[in-house]
């Protein structure tokens, strides 16, 4: 390879002229030799893979000399000033595969560190004291989720396709920490849904918690106040987790007209139901046993149920978890005047959770 060849390949690394000019030398002295083999050459000179191999290891001796001075991990600079003391102690075959290897580790590293940079660009939502939110950004950090939750985002290929929905923005995923642990993982949908469309939101506005499980995708318990405060912080208009359905942890009651004061009960048979009303859905929390005042209120201790109008007609039921099935509000509408009072009447707009 001639010194000219040598010198472009080099590109314009940051090396004194004298120290440039030794540095090619040296690599041409330990290219002659190789080139000159019978088998590396044909009637035409020096075989086409021989010089392919010969640039291809210039390229990575370039890399070397910039990685020396500014990679951001000090092994790698090491690493890279060390290969460079090394060229004139080997044969090229020798050299070539050094210089492939040291390469492989370079990238490896720079990948790593892209990977840390991504994920301490998340945020971190601070619950409670013991319990918070880290928002995951990186490959390495979802997939270390999936093995401490024994989750199938453990596997490469799995992860890699949520990531592609987290960097596109139609998803959020978010590490669930009590304490110092990883106790779970919680979803959050961004895309546009119909509900979303009807209430005239954009994309952006219209946020859904789709999963929130521990291990081995068991759901979790959250009280009822800690559920709100993570839908409150993360903007979240809509559940379809069971983790917050199952404690009424739903949008309607981050509204403080709606949340308070607790709507009086009403009583079918053994059981005292509370029904909060809106636009555009109907909650109902179902217990066997009516407290002794409002104050004493216990979400979790409550059967919970929660119901979409799609029309003034028409009904959706969107949660698995739903403890009164549709027949059973139909029937109690029928034959209880309070509750037919409570579902048929429409509040003013301030109570609307797309407002």
């Amino acid at each position: 390879m001639k010194h000219r060849e040598v010198d472009e390949l080099l590109q314009n690394q940051e090396l004194p002229t004298k120290e440039r000019q030794q540095l090619i030398t040296r690599l041409r002295k330990v290219m002659e030799p190789y080139e000159i083999q019978p088998q590396n050459r044909d009637g035409r000179g020096v075989r086409h893979r021989v010089r392919k191999l010969e640039r291809t290891t210039v390229r990575h001796i370039a890399s070397a000399l910039r990685f020396s001075q500014h990679h951001p991990d000090p092994q790698i600079r090491h690493k890279a000033k060390e290969f460079l003391r090394s060229i004139p102690h080997h044969s090229f075959p020798t050299l070539a595969t050094r210089a492939s290897a040291f390469m492989g580790v370079a990238r490896k590293a720079s990948r790593r560190l892209k990977e840390q940079r991504r994920q301490e660009s998340g945020r971190v939502v601070v619950i409670t004291e013991s319990l918070s939110l880290e928002e995951v950004r990186s490959l390495t950090m979802l997939r270390k989720v999936g093995k401490k939750l024994r989750m199938c985002v453990a596997k490469l290929n799995i992860a890699r396709s949520r990531l592609e929905h987290v960097r596109d923005g139609t998803e959020e995923l978010w590490v669930v920490r009590f304490e110092d642990g990883i106790v779970g993982l919680l979803s959050v949908s961004c895309e546009r849904t119909p509900a979303g469309r009807r209430h005239g939101l954009s994309d952006t506005d219209w946020r859904t918690i789709t999963e929130c499980n521990g291990f081995d995708n068991e759901s979790f318990v959250l009280s009822h106040d800690v559920a709100l405060e993570i839908l409150k912080r993360l903007q979240i208009n809509q559940i379809d987790a069971e983790t917050f359905s199952s404690v009424g942890a739903f949008p309607i009651f981050l509204h403080e007209s709606i949340k308070y004061p607790i709507p009086m009960p009403i009583m079918d048979g053994n059981e005292w139901h509370y029904v909060w009303r809106t636009k555009h859905q109907v909650v109902i929390a179902t217990s066997k046993r009516r407290p002794v005042s409002n104050d004493k209120f216990v979400a979790s201790k409550m059967h919970w149920s929660r119901f979409s109008l799609k029309t003034s007609d028409q009904w959706n039921n969107h949660f698995f978890s739903n403890y009164l099935e549709i027949g059973k509000v139909l029937t109690l509408i029928l034959k209880s005047p309070g509750f037919y009072s409570v579902i048929s009447e429409l509040r003013g707009p301030s109570n609307d959770p797309s407002k």
